[in-house]
């Protein structure tokens, strides 16, 4: 994914940006430039659409260090400056932008003559976002730490226990959730009076052991939103060492890009789940929903304190979230309120700036310089909230409504005119930049991980249209572009009422090469030999298999998802074959591998097909509610370009997150980019 949020230098009037042309300092011997002509309207052109890219950082994480680098600088030669960390990836993203940036970014080659003055002007400075809030760590540091446990490793956060650590797997819920029923009995127990009447009946018996939790050297998943963890995270950040040395012009020549650091608080809801879990496990209600959006807000109030405290220490350019329960439902108990966001970053101004006292103490000896916004009174303060980013797509579109009625509310007037809305919420900018993430991929149960309605459950739609083998090659056929082997195509330029052209011929090799009817007929005259009843057996039940594979292409339901053709393969469909036959012999392996492969390709074919008719005629699939966006979409664009294409258009969304684990895909978006913007232009 991408997330991105460009900040434009100022350091005098006739400073550039990434849409304007500065003016020459050796023009004329005086300071002033000759005044532009009046700027035309705004124009949605490439340049602008290529500078809403960002590239997300999930996939990148575990790529080659070189591989990760290459990402970056063709990103940069593009003109898309904005690189998402994602979870634990700091360090790595460091590492590979300081590599990319190393050298003077120059404009891709083949690029329109006079992009590359724009591309450097928008190269000035790189967004960087990174996130916290998930780690793992012993389940009992202190009790690890005695040798008591021999899995907690030599990170630090993973033998520290910080205020509000909540646990966010099922199985350690369930340990919270004996502790807590545990405490919850001795607690009731007490306040009878039934204290004495139990010890005297279990006089002669063994004293039952404590609840231990979780073994102590087991490590756990934790979520955790405290200011402490905050700071201590940005006392430990890569990236925020590389700001820093990049801004003391320390880091070593050529000197790289500028940095805009963004830090994100990530799934503020996740602070609900631990409640949620002991409840269900306990067997108790859940609590009210108002009850757990307070905890949440508390929690992230608690957050934006530290992350205002290291804007304040120089630490970060700003903060914000990044959160799947933004674009829930409000009936979902993992739903978080956009209003709720705002909130917790206007009290934390209040809470920081409040007190007189602005000295900035960090963790690990790190200190700031104190450059943030503390001057002025309460009603003058401005929360450094810049971000919001959540899951969006043209199939959950929940998010985009969250985008446009946020835009809305902060551009609104004080809302005291008479009448009965209540005051604006203080301290808020202007403005707050919406990144869309998960722009290709829709989850019928909101990206939460519960089971949907139909059997759809986690597997996601993907809004994507694929290159496929068409003549059996046998080659891995994504991401081999279609120039190249005349046996590659885009699945969009096929056919949408047929299969890939070779497909049905690997179907009826593999029908006729375990046809079972020479063993039928045999049968009839003899008695079969055990191996031949086994091969018979073998025979009919691979028949049925490659029957029912076949069948499920024309299901709609069946066919949406790859990823749910992929689980069904590898979870049924290979076990019941590697249980029936001990061995294959080498042509029927053969067969069978050139099937799969062609059924592949198939299956790819129908989840794009059944897709494109999904957003074009609308309808629900589990939590997806489609609204019809796919009025103007064509046979000859592919899925990937008219989603980007319309999301980067959208005016609510500044950013538009996609994941690009190799550098032709950061080419692929930015055509992308350029494609609807012509159309858009059109």
């Amino acid at each position: 994914g991408y997330s991105s949020r460009i900040s434009s230098s100022s350091s005098s009037s006739c400073s550039s940006s990434p849409f304007t042309t500065s003016c020459s300092s050796s023009s004329s011997s005086s300071s002033e430039c000759t005044p532009p002509p009046p700027p035309p309207p705004p124009r949605d052109n490439e340049e602008r659409r290529r500078s809403k890219l960002g590239v997300g950082g999930s996939k990148l994480a575990l790529a080659d260090p070189a591989a990760y680098a290459s990402v970056i600088r063709t990103a940069l030669e593009e003109g898309v400056v904005t690189f998402e960390s994602g979870h634990g990836g700091e360090g790595r993203l460091a590492d590979a932008f300081r590599t990319a940036s190393a050298e003077p970014i120059v404009a891709a080659a083949g690029t329109k003559e006079g992009r590359e003055e724009g591309r450097k002007r928008k190269a000035a400075a790189a967004t960087l976002t990174a996130r916290f809030g998930y780690r793992t760590r012993a389940a009992d540091p202190e009790r690890a730490a005695r040798g008591e446990g021999s899995e907690a490793g030599d990170d630090v956060e993973e033998r520290i226990i910080f205020p509000d650590d909540v646990y966010v797997e099922t199985a350690d819920a369930a340990a919270a959730a004996e502790e807590e029923a545990a405490a919850a009995a001795k607690k009731e127990a007490a306040a009878s009076g039934d204290d004495a009447k139990e010890e005297g009946e279990r006089e002669n018996e063994d004293e039952p052991s404590a609840p231990k939790g979780p073994d102590p050297s087991r490590m756990v998943a934790v979520h955790n939103l405290s200011s402490e963890y905050a700071l201590h995270k940005l006392s430990t950040s890569p990236l925020v060492k590389l700001r820093r040395r990049i801004k003391d012009g320390k880091a070593p020549p050529p000197s790289p890009l500028g940095v805009n650091l963004v830090y994100m608080a990530h799934n503020p809801e996740a602070q609900a789940a631990s409640s949620l879990h002991a409840a269900t496990l306990s067997g108790r209600s859940h609590p009210p929903l108002d009850e757990l959006r307070e905890i949440v807000r508390e929690r992230l109030t608690s957050a934006f304190v530290g992350l205002e405290e290291g804007v304040d220490a120089d630490l970060i350019d700003s903060y914000g979230v990044c959160s799947n329960g933004l674009s829930l439902p409000r009936s979902h108990p993992m739903h978080l309120d956009w209003m709720d966001v705002l909130g917790a970053s206007s009290d934390a101004v209040q809470k920081y700036h409040g007190d007189d006292d602005t000295a900035v103490e960090l963790p690990n000896g790190v200190t700031g310089t104190g450059t943030g916004n503390t001057g002025g009174g309460g009603g003058g303060l401005i929360s450094s909230l810049s971000t919001v980013q959540l899951p969006a797509n043209l199939l959950e579109t929940r998010g985009l409504d969250v985008a446009r009625d946020l835009k809305e509310y902060l551009d609104s007037d004080d809302g005291d005119d008479g009448d009965e809305s209540p005051p604006k919420i203080p301290h808020l900018p202007r403005n707050v930049d919406v990144f869309v993430a998960r722009p290709l991929t829709a989850y019928p149960d909101g990206g939460t991980g519960a089971a949907g309605t139909g059997g759809h459950g986690l597997h996601p739609l993907k809004l994507v249209d694929y290159v496929i083998d068409t003549a059996g090659g046998g080659d891995d056929p994504q991401f081999v572009p279609s120039d190249i082997h005349p046996s590659r195509e885009w699945t969009h330029r096929l056919s949408s009422h047929q299969t890939p052209p070779h497909y049905q011929s690997a179907l009826n090799v593999a029908m006729s090469h375990f046809d079972a009817t020479p063993l039928l007929e045999l049968q009839s005259a003899r008695r079969l030999s055990a191996e031949e009843r086994e091969t018979l057996d073998g025979c009919r039940l691979l028949q049925s298999i490659l029957h029912d594979l076949d069948a499920n292409l024309a299901d709609p339901e069946r066919t949406r998802s790859f990823a749910e053709y992929e689980e069904e393969l590898f979870a049924r469909v290979i076990p019941v074959m590697h249980d029936t036959f001990e061995e294959l012999d080498e042509d029927s392996a053969g067969v069978l591998q050139r099937f799969f492969a062609a059924h592949g390709a198939a299956v790819r074919h129908a989840s794009a097909r059944n897709v494109r008719a999904l957003l074009k005629g609308g309808g629900s699939v589990g939590e997806l509610n489609c609204a019809g966006y796919g009025d103007d979409l064509t046979a000859e664009t592919s899925l990937q370009e008219y989603a980007l294409g319309r999301l980067l258009g959208d005016a609510n969304v500044d950013r538009v997150i996609v994941g690009c684990p190799r550098a032709e895909h950061i080419v692929e978006a930015a055509m992308a980019a350029d494609k609807s913007a012509a159309a858009a232009a059109r």
